[in-house]
């Protein structure tokens, strides 16, 4: 794949927004795999078991393009 020189300044906000990118797909992982407790927060998970096993490859993929990118 070609290699792009890039600013710093273009360099820090793509890499900000790949941190911020990675945070997402780590709350939506953790979101759809975890059973919250939680009090004053009510999650209604009301995807079917196939739904969910697409979200998760799409979360692999982003994660893997995320990983090449950084």
């Amino acid at each position: 794949m070609k290699t792009v020189d890039l600013h710093p300044n273009h360099r820090r906000s793509f890499s900000s927004t790949l941190f911020l990118l990675e945070k997402m797909v780590s709350e939506v992982r953790e979101v759809l795999s975890a059973e919250s407790d939680l009090r004053m927060q009510k999650v209604t998970k009301d995807l079917s078991e196939s739904k969910k096993k697409e979200v998760f490859a799409a979360l692999n993929l982003l994660e893997n393009e995320i990983g090449r990118l950084a």
